[in-house]
């Protein structure tokens, strides 16, 4: 057994103990099903998406809503769509990560840049560059403002418009 059986094991033990003493329905088990998704996501895409739908499940109903940690949840299912090339779905998501995101975080947060620049990236991989270069302006625009011209993000932005342009 590897140490990823052995995490994946633990946490499979972890959650039957969680929803037992806190209901089905708890944030910690949401957690848990979102620790089990990026345990498995590798080498099972599908039964890791399975736990990432079921947390978000979860978190969607949970009160008080954590926009963070459901925001967190997104995300990781945009990447678990983009890695199998179904950017039309992770595009859904990250734009309901960058929904939960302006809800949280003041308009020029690191988070919401971060967003931001990820829905240009699909953008960009659903050749929709008019769209893409929308959504890496904007998120540079909020990375120049926090870290000013000569910072990796500030950088990596200004090639991602550049690239656009080529």
């Amino acid at each position: 057994m590897n140490e990823i059986d052995k995490a994946l094991e633990f946490c499979q033990e972890k959650l039957i103990v969680q929803k037992d003493r806190l209901g089905e329905n708890h944030l910690r088990v949401a957690r848990t099903l979102m620790i089990m998704s990026d345990l498995i996501e590798n080498n099972d895409p599908n039964g890791a998406l399975q736990y990432y739908e079921e947390a978000l499940s979860i978190l969607e109903d949970f009160k008080p809503f954590d926009y963070q940690i459901t925001s967190d949840c997104l995300t990781s299912m945009a990447c678990l769509y983009e890695n199998y090339d179904m950017f039309e779905d992770a595009l859904r998501c990250q734009h309901r990560a960058l929904e939960l995101n302006r809800q949280t975080f003041t308009s020029d947060h690191i988070n919401i840049a971060n967003s931001l620049r990820n829905v240009g990236i699909l953008y960009e991989k659903l050749n929709n560059p008019s769209e893409a270069l929308r959504y890496f302006n904007e998120s540079l625009s909020i990375y120049r403002a926090n870290y000013g011209p000569d910072h990796k993000d500030v950088k990596r932005g200004e090639g991602d418009i550049a690239s656009l342009k080529k």
